[in-house]
């Protein structure tokens, strides 16, 4: 159905069922596997990183904790050279209108 491909719709379910799993049944990995699909939908979300650490931090996972900080230092770099350009951007744009 739509509600099912819709990401708005899936990612809280994704979440909800994510904790779920984890919290009441004890099913860590089922519960990275649904962290792991909301970030495969929504990189940056930034719920299901603090969920995926907490969860692979308890299940003695560190490898893959170190490769998810790895990841995040990534957006954060992404994201920050985005910035630096659109300030450009912005910045060029302003001569191009006062000149």
């Amino acid at each position: 159905s739509d509600a099912e491909r819709d990401p708005a719709q899936r990612i809280p379910r994704l979440f909800r069922l994510a904790e779920l799993l984890e919290e009441r049944l004890g099913e860590t990995k089922e519960a990275v596997e649904r962290v792991e699909e909301i970030l495969a939908i929504e990189p940056g979300y930034a719920p299901a990183l603090r969920e995926l650490k907490k969860l692979l931090s308890k299940a003695g996972r560190f490898e893959d904790l170190v490769a998810v900080y790895e990841k995040e230092v990534a957006l954060a770099d992404l994201l920050e050279k985005k910035k630096m350009h659109l300030s450009q951007n912005r910045t060029k744009t302003k001569k191009m209108i006062n000149s």
